[in-house]
């Protein structure tokens, strides 16, 4: 009886964390839904759609907003001949997402509390970033891994790896919130605690190089708020081992047959965005970008209201739109300059309306989504968005919970 009762106890443990491994790193189902919106529709079947829930105002002018850039987007479209579906198909996940999010939150509150919650969060980037590494050091795990995502390597297999995602960036953001966690506050023995905070940083070598530093940065000034003087002394000690790695790849004979020579390319590739050192670097970089990426319409009405066009993620007519990556950019030729401001807005608000306890993880996530926009997509972008919203419904439910005992 008693090992029936450990059984059901650790089952209990596993599917949950299985869940929340497959709701933030889990691939698109035939590329188009994702993994993220069947875990939380599955949840809300399980609850029957049912449950005294307390979903206060915030919740209801969030999610009316997400209806309005559905029906807006899709109004455009319609106006336009129906060029392009992109963004109405984006807002309506969204829309499904955060309202399942509510019913996968509940259900892990059932048998988790927010800092087991956390714990499982921590261990399954750990996991992914171990599946990085097995990504970039073993064509076997490579070929089996990216046969099932579906992701297609644009340079040398090797050179980078996404894990389980199709996004450098996104699942960098997911990543740098676990370090965030890790650093901000203790989840585990110190030796635990500094094993999973070396893994991670080091995963995010082989993802986003721009979400990492900034990110990073984010890190830095959100700790220095109640914690300056550990905030101080990680600054410290990162830029120490900076200097210190810097010196070895000077040194390092890079050989890109072996693994260590492998590893050693990937992370002088990312340390290569240091050559940004000089004026004149900084101006022809910026020129580029400008240049190639930062288009807008050249009307009043498409610059107000939009196009429907949505650059080269595009779904029907990807040949009339820019060729930029930019979320804003993008957002501005499809969606128009106001409804651009108002995306931002919604931010904001989910930011400044998420509980007191996750507010400082909702609005790093909330941050860094919107830097990101500016590079690429960044809006309700795969793999952060269910971490977000998964964040913001948990502190929610929890925050009822404790008010109704």
């Amino acid at each position: 009886m008693i090992y029936y009762k450990q059984f059901v106890q650790k089952f209990e443990i596993i599917i949950p964390t299985v869940l929340i491994f497959v709701f933030i790193f889990g691939p698109k189902v035939f590329s188009i839904l994702d993994s993220s919106i069947i875990c939380g529709v599955v949840a809300a079947i399980i609850h029957n759609f049912k449950g005294k829930y307390h979903i206060d105002r915030n919740d209801i002018y969030l999610s009316a907003i997400l209806m309005f850039f559905i029906i807006y987007t899709i109004t455009i479209s319609t106006l336009m001949g129906a060029k392009e579906i992109f963004f109405p198909l984006k807002f309506l996940k969204a829309f499904i997402l955060f309202f399942t999010t509510i019913y996968f939150s509940e259900y892990l509150l059932k048998y988790l509390n927010l800092v087991k919650i956390h714990e499982i969060i921590i261990l399954c980037v750990v996991f992914h970033s171990i599946i990085i590494f097995s990504c970039i050091i073993s064509p076997e795990v490579r070929s089996t891994i990216y046969g099932f995502t579906g992701y297609l390597p644009r340079g040398p297999q090797w050179s980078r790896s996404p894990g389980m995602t199709l996004g450098f960036n996104s699942t960098a953001i997911v990543h740098v919130f676990a370090l965030f966690t890790l650093l901000n506050q203790k989840y585990f023995s110190t030796i635990k605690q500094s094993i999973f905070i070396f893994i991670i940083l080091f995963s995010l070598f082989f993802l986003g190089r721009s979400i990492f530093l900034l990110g990073f940065l984010a890190i830095i000034f959100l700790i220095s708020i109640k914690r300056p003087v550990r905030s101080f002394l990680i600054m410290i000690i990162s830029v120490l081992v900076l200097f210190a790695f810097l010196s070895f790849l000077d040194e390092y004979l890079i050989e890109t047959n072996n693994k260590i020579g492998i590893i050693i390319f990937n992370l002088s590739h990312f340390i290569k965005i240091f050559d940004l050192t000089s004026a004149e670097n900084v101006l022809n970089y910026f020129s580029l970008v400008k240049d190639y990426h930062w288009s807008f319409p050249s009307d009043f009405q498409t610059l107000m209201i939009g196009n429907s066009l949505a650059g080269h993620l595009g779904i029907l007519d990807t040949a009339n739109s820019t060729g930029s990556d930019v979320g804003f950019v993008n957002s501005v030729n499809a969606n128009g300059l106001l409804i651009t401001l108002f995306l931002y807005f919604w931010y904001i608000l989910l930011g400044c309306t998420s509980s007191i306890n996750l507010r400082l993880g909702v609005t790093l996530l909330c941050s860094l989504s919107l830097l990101l926009s500016l590079k690429e997509t960044g809006f309700f972008d795969s793999h952060v968005t269910p971490l977000l919203f998964l964040l913001y419904h948990l502190g929610k439910r929890a925050q009822s919970k404790r008010l109704s005992r």
